[in-house]
């Protein structure tokens, strides 16, 4: 069925360190060296885990697994995620 679902959201629902995900996207993600990855462009909502696509500035896709092992730093504010690289992750 094609149908809208609308909802009205309110930044006073959520705690200190939630967020919705819309807000991610366009976010500017980095290494946990300040390294750049490049920019969160979609988030996939998976059965296993949600998981960031980021866009690199070569226009490569890099796809980050959502969780807090990977996620060490996110500052919706300033727009800017930190993310701790494991080997093979993203290079």
């Amino acid at each position: 069925v094609n149908t809208n679902i609308y909802i009205d959201k309110h930044e006073d629902d959520l705690g200190d360190d939630e967020y919705y995900y819309e807000e991610l996207i366009g976010c500017k993600a980095y290494t946990q060296d300040n390294e750049y990855i490049g920019e969160v462009r979609d988030i996939l909502i998976l059965p296993t885990q949600d998981v960031l696509e980021i866009k690199k500035e070569n226009g490569k896709i890099v796809m980050v697994p959502f969780v807090e092992a990977f996620m060490k730093d996110i500052d919706i504010e300033n727009k800017i995620i930190i993310i701790e690289v494991i080997e093979g992750l993203i290079w």
